[in-house]
């Protein structure tokens, strides 16, 4: 990530993504013991109570961060009102599995393009704006198809990524409570992932 870069989550729930990209940059910074570019992360959500937990979520893991690097936001964000959206366009956008019904699809691909969506059509991502979205590979969620095609006429280039199997089917809770971790990530174990990154290389498109 390049300086003052700006991240948004959408459907954040708990936070993991956020609160992972937040930790790996913090992690980055002590491996190479000099300054990283600073980043803001936006973890948004719709339901206030979600955001709640969210927000706990971050207090819990505030002291693993290094607020130098980089700083996560909880949010209530409604995908039909912009004025609820970060205040500044941003470089990147990050989601996971947010497509259950088909007629969500054209307002999450507004609200991408809404959100990366730059004046003079630039971007700090080197000159291009990145949504990045983890979904089932096997693409059976109701209205997946039709989202690939309206990003395409959206202007972004897709490519595919098969998620490794050592970050997909192994217990990822710090207790390694196999009990606990089947209640609450049973379709880890059953299901394969794939990291769709589509890139657009003009915002104004």
């Amino acid at each position: 990530l390049s300086s003052n870069t700006r991240v948004v989550e959408l459907g954040a729930g708990c936070g993991i993504p956020s609160l992972a990209l937040a930790r790996a940059i913090s992690d980055r910074k002590k491996q190479r013991n000099q300054p990283t570019s600073a980043c803001q992360i936006y973890a948004t959500d719709f339901n206030p109570k979600t955001v709640d937990n969210l927000q706990h979520n971050i207090d819990l893991n505030s002291k693993e961060l290094d607020d130098s690097s980089t700083k996560v936001t909880s949010m209530i964000m409604n995908w039909q009102d912009p004025s609820t959206w970060p205040s500044e366009p941003v470089d990147c956008v990050i989601g996971s599995d947010l497509i259950y019904q088909s007629d969500m699809v054209p307002l999450l691909v507004d609200t991408i393009s809404g959100l990366i969506k730059k004046p003079d059509g630039s971007s700090d991502t080197g000159g291009a704006s990145r949504f990045l979205y983890v979904a089932r590979a096997d693409g059976e969620r109701q209205g997946h198809a039709e989202f690939l095609e309206r990003m395409a006429a959206a202007g972004f280039v897709r490519h595919e990524h098969m998620a490794p199997p050592e970050y997909t089917k192994a217990n990822p809770l710090a207790s390694q409570d196999d009990d606990l971790c089947f209640l609450h990530f049973h379709e880890l174990g059953i299901m394969d992932y794939k990291l769709f990154e589509f890139v657009r290389l003009n915002a104004n498109k």
